[in-house]
Parts: C-alpha cells; sequence; structure tokens
C-alpha cells in the first residue's frame, strides 16, 4: 500500500536507521520498519535519490507499507518495503504545524514519571500495545556532548527535567540552549547496557529529532495571519501578548481565525486585573460549531485560554457576552453559514 508520510525523525540505530512521521491519509503515526535485526532501515533507503543527503524532519516520503506488525512497546510499526522509499518533497514549518498540531501533547504516558528507561516487565503488567511516539513543543531545551561523546539533549516537561539521548545524528546545529522547539520522542527497543552490572534490560526513552520553531517576536507581521489573536492584539491594543506554551496557545493564538468580541470583568489570572478582553476562534467539534477563548490583559500584557478559569465563570462570561454580543453575530464564520443557508 503505497504511503505518503510526512516524516518527523530520521535516527541512528543499530543497523541501519529508524524512520517515523504521521501518515497523510489518517494523521496517525506510523514507523516504517523491516524484518532485519533490529528491525532497521538500510541506510541507503534514508537517503533521497539525487542529493544522496538524508531524510530530514518535515520531509515527505512515499513509501509501500505491508502489513502493521505492533510490538507490546511499539505500537505503531509497519513492516515495508524500503526500496520504495521515494521522496515527494519538504512542507514548510508553519504548512506542517497544520497537519500534526493534533498529534502534540503536554506530557506523553511515558513522560509522567520522570525515569529515563522502562523495564520491559511494565509493558507486560500495564502497557499492552502502548504507544512510543510523541511529539512535545518545550519552550527551550539544551543539546550537550556527555564524556563518552554522545549528544544528549535537556529539557523540562511538568515538574520534571530531563536528560536524553538525541539520536539525530545527521542535525547540523552546535551545541547549546535552543528556544521553541518540538521534539519527537521515541521509545527504543529493549536494550541491556553493558554497564548494567545485572541481567536487567531495559527500554530507554530518546529524542530522536527537533525542529526549531520562530518565536512569536521572531516573526514578522507579514507571517503572522492578520486575523491571528496576536495581530488583533497587537492592532486593537498596542502590545504583543505573553504567551504560555502550555496546550498549545502559542501555536493557537498565532493561527488565523480569531474575532474580537468584547470586553469583559473577568479577573486576569495573572495579575489581577478586573478589565480584561475577550477575542474567539471559530472551530467545529462533533459538526457543531464551537468558539475557542483568547483573554486579553492589557495590563500586564498576557493572553490566556479559557482553561485558566473554572467552568462556572466562563459560562457567565458566556452568558454575559452573548446578551451584548452574540457570537454569531460577530464570527465571520457563523455569518457565512448563515448566508449561505
Amino acid at each position: 500500500m503505497k504511503t505518503q508520510i510526512l516524516l518527523l525523525a530520521n535516527s541512528k540505530k543499530p543497523g541501519g536507521r529508524c524512520l517515523a512521521g504521521i501518515r497523510l491519509d489518517t494523521l496517525e503515526w506510523v514507523r516504517p520498519i523491516t524484518l532485519a535485526p533490529h528491525n532497521s532501515i538500510p541506510v541507503e533507503a534514508s537517503l533521497k535519490a539525487h542529493s544522496k543527503s538524508p531524510f530530514r524532519p518535515l520531509d515527505v516520503i512515499e513509501v509501500d507499507l505491508i502489513e502493521p506488525i505492533p510490538f507490546k512497546y511499539q505500537r505503531e510499526n509497519w513492516v515495508c518495503d524500503p526500496g520504495t522509499i521515494t521522496e515527494v518533497g519538504s512542507l514548510e514549518v508553519e504548512s506542517a504545524l497544520a497537519q500534526i498540531s493534533p498529534k502534540i501533547e503536554s506530557q506523553p504516558w511515558f513522560l509522567q514519571d520522570g525515569k529515563s528507561r522502562i523495564n520491559p516487565e511494565d509493558y507486560v503488567r500495564y502497557k499492552t500495545n502502548a504507544p512510543s511516539l510523541a511529539l512535545i513543543e518545550v519552550a527551550s531545551a539544551e543539546i550537550a556532548h556527555n564524556k563518552a561523546g554522545s549528544r544528549r539533549i535537556t529539557f523540562e516537561v511538568g515538574k520534571f527535567k530531563w536528560d536524553l539521548p538525541f539520536t539525530d545524528d545527521n542535525y547540523a546545529g552546535e551545541d547549546g540552549k535552543i528556544f521553541r522547539t518540538l521534539l519527537c520522542l521515541s521509545v527504543g527497543e529493549e536494550w541491556q547496557p553493558r554497564w548494567e552490572p545485572t541481567n536487567q534490560s531495559w527500554h530507554y526513552k530518546l529524542v530522536a529529532a527537533l525542529i526549531e520553531l520562530p518565536t512569536i517576536h521572531e516573526r514578522r507581521d507579514s507571517e503572522l495571519p492578520a486575523d491571528s489573536l496576536v495581530s488583533i492584539c497587537e492592532r486593537r491594543f498596542g502590545f504583543t501578548p505573553a504567551i504560555s506554551l502550555d496546550r498549545q496557545q502559542s501555536m493557537r493564538f498565532s493561527s488565523s481565525g480569531w474575532f474580537y468580541q468584547g470586553n469583559s470583568i473577568l479577573k486576569c489570572p495573572k495579575c489581577g486585573n478586573g478589565k480584561t478582553e475577550v477575542i474567539r476562534k471559530h472551530f467545529k467539534k462533533f459538526a457543531r460549531d464551537m468558539h475557542y477563548w483568547g483573554i486579553l490583559c492589557p495590563d500586564c500584557k498576557t493572553a490566556v485560554d479559557s482553561k485558566e478559569f473554572d467552568k462556572g465563570t466562563i459560562r457567565d462570561l458566556n452568558d454575559r457576552l452573548e446578551k451584548e454580543h452574540p457570537v454569531d453575530q460577530v464570527c465571520p464564520s457563523c455569518i457565512s453559514n448563515l448566508r449561505n443557508y
């Protein structure tokens, strides 16, 4: 079955390469494998046909997927014919984000314990057919070589600071700190390190690739949609809001489709100011018209979503705004739908 994949990792592993990405037909994770030792992809199949340079994150490839063979620790595995891997093209970061943003997690299951490795017995007891790939956005990360010459990457997720192997040996960036980055995480195959004093083997957690993202302040106005929350805030209120990376707020507030609904007396959760501004964005869920929330505070110059407030507070705010500025009368998408009805 010929399948196009938005590649998010091309990393080293014993015997060859590990490729992973998002299927463009189902938008699900997939890891093409072979039946060779370690299920690795041959190195030559991970190179572009003409330039012989390695495939990189955000390249689109096509490959013949033969059948799924999920392992207990890697459910995304599909046996493929590596000889059919071909280059289709490449996506810019902004175009890729439109495809992969639903896959960005705040804290995958295997980053919730603070441990850098997983006991294989855990899969027997708890995690049958567990996901082994994840994409997260971090505000910053730092790359460094350890004493053995291996590259490591440190970053923070939740209450834990992580120090994990960085297996993208084709990454051309230098050691040091990087900002606003997508990390492609993977759980590796079972392995017994030579320094392990017992016969215990482990599944190590890895960072297989990174994708550096532009910060809002690095982007020129022309690169931000005119109807992004950030652009509306800058035009209407004269400041660029500070935005948390939690729940992909930075990405969402930089996207198009936002509109101003009105002001409120909702207290800012950051500074306590009692005058805030409300900006909304249309989306559909189960065929229902719905609207994201963006709450701006002109005092501390921040933007937050509705998760910063309890449900009752947002319900009361919605009731008041619906009396003064009904959303279906100010939302461009809702107005367009009514005209076409």
